[in-house]
């Protein structure tokens, strides 16, 4: 009992002395206040930067739509690919924003959790002072302390109020667990905003790349039509033409394939495996991409993979050669059969090395890539066709 009063004493003499347990404000944790605070304004003035450009962007988008929907033209293709680098670099714009604001919200998240774990510290230090000035206290010693207060009386009217002082020193035990669960879901939360900050980063890589093919698109669009409209329709049908050539001759030449294919010591029953065609390459161009700058001309039928000219193109399975063509779409194209109705198509090759009714083994080289046709750089646009129709080849590639 004697214990417990002298503890009571202690704490009632360091509150009626003034001294707090709580973390005193020093001139570095103003400083980084201070930082916070400019920080947080501006995120929140590029937040309503992002808000205008979304705004604009949308306007851009409901261009599109609006000449994707009219009659096709030269001036309605060019205008959709107008809109859509206008869209794009402000895109990227947006990108740039966000991760200025990634940026700076890690290092808020850096500031407070420093700021907490001192406050943590001092709170710890603190409390062990006490506990330390407790023990090592000894009642004659507190006794004279007692009374060499000169407000004697006041002292003892505050002895009523000890549970209340000991009510305090747990609910600064209380806001100190709760200071370090709040560090540790800012660290969680910090940890989020380091992955999102690589997305943005892939993201804006991405858009940049994007932003390159429908610039390239317009300049390619005009010298395949010469800035002339009536070319342009005649381009169109030359494409339709060669489209529907290739779909049609495709069939025939399928069954006929596919049947020597089965006749042959080569035959595998089954899905034939697909490999990839070449090496080192880049996916630049989905199946059916949506952001495909020539979509309004043709949907996009197969993958085009970013390679350098003269890269080795490579049979994706043994077949027969059906089609070693020049034509306005695809340029230096080949066409190779595979049985069970799968077919490749390799386009845009700057050689071609074989020709029709060849055998050619996985892996042989059947050309090398180019830039040749309807294209916006060196590439190779890679299909697989199911029965003549073009298919995701990531659907059948072996990964």
């Amino acid at each position: 009992m004697r214990r417990n009063f002298t503890t009571y004493l202690w704490l009632l003499i360091l509150t009626l002395a003034g001294v707090s347990l709580v973390s005193v404000p020093i001139r570095a944790e103003e400083s980084a206040a201070e930082e916070v605070n400019a920080l947080t304004d501006e995120i929140t003035a590029r937040q309503a930067r992002l808000d205008e450009l979304e705004s604009r962007m949308e306007k851009y988008h409901d261009v599109i739509r609006q000449k994707q929907a009219e009659a096709r033209s030269l001036n309605n293709d060019l205008a959709i690919i107008d809109n859509e680098v206008a869209g794009l670099e402000l895109d990227i714009q947006v990108i740039e924003l966000e991760l200025d604001n990634t940026e700076a919200e890690v290092r808020v998240l850096d500031l407070q959790i420093q700021s907490e774990a001192k406050t943590v510290q001092r709170q710890r230090e603190m409390l062990a002072t006490v506990l330390r000035q407790m023990q090592q206290s000894d009642d004659v010693g507190m006794l004279e302390i007692v009374f060499s207060n000169n407000n004697f009386s006041d002292l003892f009217d505050e002895l009523s109020q000890l549970e209340e002082v000991n009510s305090n020193l747990r609910q600064i035990l209380d806001e100190t667990k709760q200071v370090k669960e709040d560090m540790e879901t800012k660290k969680t939360s910090k940890s989020a905003k380091l992955e999102m900050l690589v997305a943005l980063e892939d993201d804006l890589t991405s858009r940049q790349e994007q932003l390159e093919g429908s610039i390239s698109s317009k300049e390619v669009l005009l010298a395949q039509t010469q800035s002339s409209e009536s070319q342009y329709q005649q381009l169109v049908r030359e494409l339709k033409q060669e489209q529907s050539y290739i779909d049609s001759q495709l069939q025939t030449l399928q069954r006929e394939i596919d049947q020597k294919i089965m006749d042959s010591d080569d035959y595998a029953a089954g899905v034939p495996i697909i490999n990839w065609p070449v090496s080192n390459f880049v996916i630049t161009t989905l199946f059916r991409d949506p952001t495909y700058p020539f979509r309004n001309l043709f949907e996009h039928s197969g993958l085009d993979l970013a390679v350098p000219s003269g890269t080795a193109v490579r049979a994706a399975a043994p077949g027969y050669v059906a089609f070693a063509k020049t034509g306005r779409m695809y340029g230096n194209y080949i066409m190779v059969v595979h049985g069970n109705g799968i077919a490749t198509l390799y386009a845009h090759l700057s050689q071609i090395n074989v020709k029709p009714d060849d055998f050619v083994g996985r892996g042989d080289v059947i050309g090398l890539s180019g830039n040749t046709g309807f294209s916006t750089g060196p590439h190779l646009h890679f299909e697989v066709r199911l029965d003549g129709i073009p298919v995701d080849p990531l659907g059948y590639i072996l990964q």
